[in-house]
C-alpha cells in the first residue's frame, strides 16, 4: 500500500509511472514534451517537479490518478499543519492574557512599571492575533486602532522596532 502522505512529488511521479507501466518516451509523447523533462521529474536528486497545471494531463498520460490522490493528501496535510499553527498562536495569546489577568488581580494600584509590562503582554497578544489572522483563508491584517491592510507595512515596521527594543 502506498503511503502518499510521506511521499515527495518525485516519489509520487515514480509510483504513478511504475503503476502505469508506460515508458518515459510514451509519457513525453502523450504530453508533447521532451523525454528529458520526464527524466527530471523522476530523478531523486533533482528538485524539478511538474507544475500544478500539468498534473491532470500527466495523470491522463499515465492512465491513473495517483498524482491527484497525492496532491489531495498534501493539501489535507497542509490544512492540518495550519490548524496546529493556529492552535499554537491561540495558546500564546491565552498565556499573555493570563499574565495580564494575574498582574491586574495582584495589584491594588498599577505602577508605571506594571503598565509597561501590561503593554508588553498586550503587544504579544496582538502579534499572535495577527499571525493567527494571516493563517486564515482570505487573511486580513488589523493592527493597532484604525490600522487596516493598507497600513500593513507601517504596522510591521512598528512591530519590528518594538521587538528590537525588547
Amino acid at each position: 500500500m502506498m503511503n502518499l502522505k510521506e511521499m515527495t512529488v518525485t516519489e509520487a511521479v515514480r509510483t504513478a509511472k511504475e503503476f502505469s507501466g508506460k515508458t518515459k518516451k510514451e509519457i513525453a509523447d502523450h504530453l508533447g514534451i521532451s523525454r528529458g523533462v520526464i527524466t527530471r521529474y523522476l530523478q531523486e536528486d533533482d528538485d524539478y517537479s511538474p507544475r500544478m497545471g500539468i498534473i491532470p494531463d500527466l495523470c491522463h498520460a499515465l492512465e491513473n490518478d495517483i498524482l491527484l490522490q497525492w496532491l489531495e493528501v498534501r493539501i489535507r496535510k497542509n490544512r492540518e499543519r495550519r490548524k496546529e499553527k493556529m492552535l499554537l498562536h491561540v495558546a500564546k495569546m491565552e498565556k499573555a492574557l493570563m499574565g495580564v489577568k494575574a498582574l491586574l488581580a495582584s495589584k491594588e494600584e498599577i505602577s508605571a512599571e506594571d503598565e509597561e509590562e501590561l503593554h508588553d503582554l498586550l503587544d504579544k497578544m496582538e502579534r499572535e492575533c495577527q499571525r493567527l489572522n494571516l493563517l486564515l483563508p482570505g487573511a486580513r491584517y488589523y493592527g493597532v486602532s484604525g490600522e487596516k491592510s493598507g497600513d500593513r507595512a507601517e504596522g510591521t515596521k512598528r512591530q519590528i522596532r518594538h521587538e528590537r527594543k525588547g
